[in-house]
C-alpha cells in the first residue's frame, strides 16, 4: 500500500535505468534522492526523476551516457555524489547541466559541458576545504575498472 509520501516510479524512469545497467552491466546504483512530496514544480515531486549513482562507475560516465538516452534530463553536480535523471515528454526532448554547489548550498549552474579547469577548480575547493567525508566517499566509489582510458588512434 502506498502512503502520501511514496510513489511508484514513472515507468520511462525505469525505462531510463534499464539504458544505465546495460551500458554498465553488474554495477548496484544506490538511489541518493527519488520522489519528494512538496517539490513543487520539481520532476521528483511527480516521480519522474532521481538522484543515483552506479557503483564502480565515474560520474562523468554516467552523466555522459545518460545524456544519449532520449528525452531525458541529465544533471551533473561535480561537488556531490550523485548524477540527475529524469523523463521528459517527447516535444521537451533532452536537457542537460552541470550544478557546481554543494550540499546544502543554493544552485549555481555553469557552462555545459563544465570546462577541466571549471571542474578542477570546484572540485579541489571542495573536496580540500569543504567536504572531507565526500573525499572518502570519491575514494571508495573508485575502482580500477571505472578508469575510462580512450582507445589508442591507429
Amino acid at each position: 500500500m502506498l502512503t502520501r509520501n511514496a510513489r511508484v516510479l514513472h515507468p520511462r524512469v525505469i525505462q531510463l535505468m534499464q539504458g544505465l545497467f546495460d551500458r554498465f552491466p553488474g554495477r548496484t546504483a544506490e538511489i541518493v534522492s527519488g520522489y519528494r512530496p512538496g517539490e513543487g514544480r520539481s520532476r521528483h515531486a511527480h516521480a519522474r526523476a532521481l538522484d543515483l549513482r552506479l557503483r564502480g562507475v565515474r560520474h562523468e560516465d554516467v552523466r555522459d551516457y545518460a545524456r544519449t538516452l532520449p528525452d531525458a534530463g541529465v544533471g551533473y553536480y561535480p561537488n556531490s555524489v550523485f548524477v540527475h535523471l529524469d523523463t521528459r515528454d517527447a516535444q521537451e526532448g533532452g536537457a542537460y547541466w552541470t550544478d557546481f554547489s554543494g550540499p546544502g548550498e543554493a544552485p549555481r549552474y555553469g557552462h555545459w559541458p563544465p570546462t577541466d579547469q571549471e571542474v578542477s577548480s570546484e572540485v579541489g575547493w571542495m573536496v580540500n576545504d569543504r567536504e572531507p567525508d565526500l573525499t572518502t566517499a570519491r575514494e571508495r566509489e573508485w575502482s580500477p575498472e571505472a578508469v575510462h582510458l580512450p582507445a589508442p588512434t591507429p
